[in-house]
Order: C-alpha cells, then structure tokens, then sequence
C-alpha cells in the first residue's frame, strides 16, 4: 500500500463513472480546465498496533470544479455528483495491467459545497507492516542452576 496507489485507485475509479473530466494530482496554478477533479491527501495519522503492525487513516479530498459558464446555477450538479461519489468512493480498487492488487473501503466520508466547489473527504483506513531492523540474536545462554540450594 502506498499513496500514489491510493490515488491512481481513486483516479481510475472516477475515469469510469466521469471519462470527460480531467483529474488533477498535482497543484494547478494556471490554466485548469474545468470541470475537473482535484484528488490529494490532506491529512495522515498512523497508530501503533502491536509490534511491527501500524493502522493508517488518509483522508482524502475529492474537489469537483464545475464549469462556469455562468447560464446556470451548478450547486444542483455539485448535490448530484456529490450524492454520486458516495458510491464511487465506498470502494475503490487499484488495477495494474488489467489486475485488481489492492482493495480500499472509505469511512467517514463527507461533503461540503464553498465557493461554488463540491470538497468530497473519505478516509481510507489499512493495515501497515513495517520491516524490523535485523537484530543480533543471542550466541549462547549458559545457565548454573542448583535446585534446592539456598544461600
């Protein structure tokens, strides 16, 4: 499991259900052609289980900018499309060369409307497994034991 995993799933999950919009991963600074979708991870926390075992929680921010063509009022779209991603977002899947790898279910998801952009947030939380340091096992245990002996 790793980031730009999670992302391409979300990606490859909203080409899907919306091929005409562009998706944007990256910061956009000039020249965003709308309508488009912003997909980026805003917020990361990760727990110690037991040993080498971690939870992760990323929460994840889908913003849909509409076209502004300024004919109608797009806060009906925003409500549709936001009803929609509640779907498309419960479980996406990462697909590499045709095969489905990895498997992610979001919670918490939410939506708000500001500025006449739909912001989406789920978190996708998982099960890490970090690889321990190598460690010099123990040569030899020698042990003196006298059973019944006090001193």
């Amino acid at each position: 499991m790793s980031l730009p995993m999670l992302i391409e799933a979300i990606c490859q999950e909203l080409v899907s259900f919306y091929p005409e919009v562009t998706i944007y991963t990256e910061r956009v600074l000039q020249g965003m052609v709308k309508p488009c979708f912003s997909v980026i991870l805003v917020e990361a926390a990760q727990n110690q289980i037991i040993g080498n075992r971690y939870r992760a929680d990323w929460l994840v921010v889908v913003r849909y900018f509409p076209e502004e063509d300024g004919t109608r009022s797009s806060y009906q779209e925003l409500r549709d499309i936001a009803q929609k991603l509640f779907a498309v977002l419960d479980v996406v899947s990462y697909v590499e060369e045709g095969k489905e790898t990895d498997i992610y279910a979001g919670m918490r998801m939410n939506y708000i409307i500001e500025d006449n952009v739909l912001q989406f947030m789920v978190t996708y939380p998982f099960m890490l497994k970090k690889d321990l340091l190598p460690v010099e096992k123990m040569r030899q245990l020698e042990a003196d034991v006298k059973a019944g002996v006090r001193t």
